[in-house]
């Protein structure tokens, strides 16, 4: 039977055992019929909670490995972003150089002397 089913079928037996007077075999007999519906109803719910539970946990497990994810692209372009910056830094302070030494080569060939005011 489903969870509906069962549902279904425990509230009509509660419906009956209104109609029936305690303590007859009949009263008896539909307690007992109750009592096991109850208990399946019970086991498939507790079943039910577990997968409930088990996926709440894969989810916390996702969840880190979503922030860890996203925690190693960070540092990732944070890193590159740094390196990049230093690559840039290092070319300028070449050029710079290269620039020096081409003002000092074109100062000698042309004999002109820059002042600075």
């Amino acid at each position: 039977m489903t969870v509906k089913q069962l549902e279904g079928y425990a509230r009509q037996l509660n419906k009956e055992l209104k109609d029936l007077t305690p303590g007859t075999e009949e009263y008896i007999k539909k307690t007992e019929e109750l009592k096991e519906v109850n208990g399946r109803l019970s086991n498939v719910r507790k079943d039910v909670r577990a997968v409930a539970d088990e996926a709440d946990g894969s989810k916390g497990i996702r969840s880190y490995l979503k922030n860890w994810v996203i925690d190693v692209f960070v540092m990732t372009v944070v890193y590159e972003a740094g390196r990049m910056i230093a690559q840039f830094v290092g070319d300028a302070v070449e050029n710079s150089k290269k620039f020096d030494s081409a003002a000092k080569e074109l100062s000698a060939n042309t004999k002109i002397t820059a002042r600075i005011a």
